[in-house]
């Protein structure tokens, strides 16, 4: 909004921008970039989730332990499956990546996912276990997952 009306003044010569010449308004400041990146922000975030998820399957696949069968759960479902669900919606209806919501609701679906993840690797490897820090942890992630449910 301010860009559009500084370019507006330095197109009438009111204000002069010599030292600082905005060629375009809406790609002036990086917060309208990122709301138009939300789609693929979310789809490369599922991508890298599927990468790690399957890399898991294969490990436990491998050396025959599914100890990790949480994680990769929770990878492949919260991580791939609904992020990229998330940025192929908004790749088919661009409205709704103009919203101011989106952007929250970017933070808050791929910090859940990260806290999730990170909440059953740390219960799995006995690290905090019985402390309210890990249920914290597991609270947070869940709570920051279902409010990108929410906000979608």
């Amino acid at each position: 909004m301010l860009t559009n009306g500084l370019y507006r003044l330095c197109t009438l010569n009111i204000i002069s921008c010599k030292r600082q010449k905005i060629e375009n308004p809406n790609t002036a400041r990086g917060v309208t970039l990122t709301m138009l990146n939300t789609d693929r922000i979310f789809i490369l975030s599922g991508a890298l989730c599927a990468v790690v998820g399957l890399s898991i399957g294969l490990w436990m696949v491998a050396v025959n332990d599914y100890t990790y069968r949480p994680v990769h759960a929770h990878i492949n479902v919260l991580g791939w499956v609904t992020l990229a669900l998330y940025g192929i919606v908004y790749r088919i209806y661009p409205a709704m990546k103009k919203s101011p919501i989106a952007i929250i609701h970017l933070v808050c679906s791929v910090a859940g996912v990260f806290f999730m993840i990170l909440g059953w690797w740390m219960f799995i490897q006995n690290i905090l276990v019985g402390s309210m820090t890990l249920v914290v942890i597991f609270r947070g992630g869940a709570s920051l997952a279902i409010a990108g449910v929410v906000l979608f």
